[in-house]
């Protein structure tokens, strides 16, 4: 019976216990998805026996793993998959690395996941073998060091989320060559000067760095992504002007530069951006009026906390009143020190 079966769908029911070693008796099978159990014990290696499997899903779930000082090895096993599509391992207390054969899994695998899983350790380079692949998530677990290379070759590559790791240091310049890349997460890492390699990247829509260490400018060129339609950069160390070549972003829904160190003027020209739903700049240092138009009629004091003089708007004072005061107070100044033997 087992030798005719071709699909086993099983998740999302309370099924628990171990996953027998004879399930590689069921030599046709292409697709097994045992997701959302309780099943535990060991991932068996016999899995690589299904010659034929495309679709692997066994994410969350308590499966534990053979390891040798902590390497994921039974992924060794799945390289013999050659058709593996899907690799969803998501959601599975496996606490150890990923070992260097990650690169030899299957060169038609387009999704892989192994998020929320406990890894540490660096991503090993090879995973730019992967050249199919079109979606990745490794996020919340405890990667480090750089983002290799060699994700430069995963050209066919459409969302990438490594957020909520340990990366650090700068971005690699690679990372412009993925021209198909609609969806990137690198959010909550020590990562830093990452933002001129986007301005390629005009297929991107959703695009999170925020929590890192991202500093310096934001680019003029980054007006060029005109199919954005989510940017966060908030809570890092980014200094210079909001740049005018923004007004070009014209699908732009959520915008997040809060909590860095922005100065100068909210550009008016903004306003032109009429899908604009969320905005905020709290936590900056902009001077001058607040723009009143498009967008901006709808967006709250919230979208401006704390900066170092805005005005002209309902919750502040007019803008002449302010620069008068602020006159008054640097005259006053200028004369207390004159005055002070």
């Amino acid at each position: 019976m087992l030798a005719n079966l071709e699909e086993l769908y099983i998740g999302g029911n309370r099924l628990s216990g171990v996953v027998l070693t004879y399930i590689s008796n069921a030599s046709r099978l292409a697709h097994l998805d045992l997701t959302s159990n309780q099943f535990t014990g060991v991932i068996p290696r016999s899995l690589g026996d299904l010659r034929l499997l495309k679709i692997l899903c066994l994410a969350n779930n308590s499966f534990s793993y053979e390891s040798h000082y902590g390497e994921l090895s039974f992924l060794n096993s799945l390289s013999n998959c050659k058709y593996l599509n899907v690799l969803w391992l998501n959601e599975i207390p496996f606490n150890g690395f990923l070992p260097v054969s990650v690169g030899n899994l299957s060169s038609n695998l387009e999704s892989f996941y192994m998020n929320d899983c406990g890894l540490y350790g660096q991503i090993p380079s090879s995973i730019g073998n992967l050249s199919n692949l079109a979606d990745l998530n490794l996020s919340q677990n405890a990667l480090e060091g750089t983002i290799p290379p060699t994700f430069g070759g995963l050209l066919k590559l459409q969302e990438m989320d490594l957020g909520y790791n340990k990366f650090q240091g700068p971005c690699p310049s690679e990372l412009c060559y993925l021209l198909n890349l609609g969806r990137l997460s690198l959010s909550s890492n020590l990562l830093s000067v990452v933002l001129y390699p986007l301005k390629n990247l005009k297929a991107l829509m959703i695009v999170d760095l925020s929590v890192n260490n991202y500093f310096g400018d934001i680019p003029i060129a980054i007006g060029a992504l005109q199919s954005l339609q989510a940017l966060s950069l908030k809570h890092n160390r980014l200094q210079g002007f909001i740049p005018e070549s923004m007004k070009n972003m014209l699908e732009l829904q959520y915008l997040d530069l809060s909590f860095n160190n922005l100065t100068g003027e909210i550009p008016s020209s903004l306003q032109v951006l009429q899908n604009l739903v969320y905005f905020n700049v709290s936590f900056n240092r902009f001077r001058g009026p607040i723009p009143h138009g498009g967008p901006f009629a709808n967006f709250t004091k919230l979208s401006f906390l704390s900066n170092e003089a805005l005005c002209d708007a309902p919750w502040l004072q007019p803008c002449q009143t302010f620069e008068q005061s602020s006159r008054k107070k640097t005259v006053l100044f200028v004369l207390l020190a004159l005055l002070d033997p």
